[in-house]
């Protein structure tokens, strides 16, 4: 059926039920381009006033991993590389569409299925950028980009999926100390650059992760099995197995 007339006649409660019901999780990539110094830590103590305007190179790093399979998201693309703000404070980008059901009706959007999330330093700005997310069941993918970008939001995300390379100074001895600022996310999966070797290290799971450790899914991409989710306990097993010169044989050994 195309359409259902008689839907404005029906109890609100039930309309509202209804609209519940379209709500499905998503994994949200987002990516914040923001035009830093060369030291991180100085995005701490400095205004961003100070810092350098965003060039093309950085544009394109930061949306090298949004996707374009279809006409909608390379127009949102190309877009974004032809007016991009260069002096903007910082900017975040996502290659997800505004979720349908808030195309529908001024009920529906009112009804706080999802949220209107900025992390925009100028909200006074013409081009004001923002996000709607379901922040209890969107994986919020946010691949390189720093943790300090969402700090100010961190206390509401529920699922975080990043991208690292555990032998990366600045994640291994600075970023990873942010994790605790996420207090309430209950999964996160973590995207292994420098595949699992570098993260079967005891002091991973030293971390302060926020999540339970069964609620860490760690992902290696180019395995010898091919692109593999584990979890934390498998990594020091498949690990032990990559140090022992196993061989990796069938999908059960792991």
């Amino acid at each position: 059926m195309p359409s259902f007339h008689p839907f404005p006649k029906l109890p609100l409660e039930l309309r509202l039920a209804i609209w519940e019901m379209t709500v499905e999780p998503r994994e949200v990539e987002v990516r914040i381009v923001k035009p830093t110094p060369e030291d991180p830590l100085e995005v701490q103590w400095s205004h961003p006033s100070q810092w350098h305007y965003i060039d093309s190179r950085r544009c394109n790093e930061a949306m090298s991993d949004v996707p374009t399979s279809t006409r909608a998201e390379r127009k949102a693309r190309r877009k974004a590389e032809q007016d991009w703000p260069r002096y903007r404070p910082y900017v975040h980008m996502v290659s997800s569409t505004i979720p349908g059901v808030l195309h529908s009706c001024r009920e529906a959007r009112n009804h706080g299925l999802y949220q209107q999330i900025s992390l925009d330093v100028d909200k006074k700005h013409e081009d004001h950028r923002y996000v709607w997310l379901n922040l209890e069941i969107d994986l919020i993918n946010i691949g390189t980009s720093f943790l300090n970008y969402f700090i100010p939001i961190a206390s509401f995300l529920k699922r975080l999926k990043l991208r690292r390379a555990n032998t990366d100074e600045w994640w291994s001895e600075y970023e990873k100390d942010l994790l605790p600022s996420f207090k309430n996310v209950e999964n996160i999966y973590v995207v292994c650059v420098d595949g699992f070797w570098g993260w079967g290290d005891d002091d991973v799971f030293n971390y302060e992760w926020p999540c339970p450790y069964e609620n860490l899914v760690f992902i290696d991409e180019h395995s010898p099995m091919g692109y593999l989710e584990v979890g934390h306990l498998d990594v020091d097993r498949i690990c032990q197995k990559i140090a022992d010169g196993e061989p990796f044989a069938h999908d059960k050994d792991f």
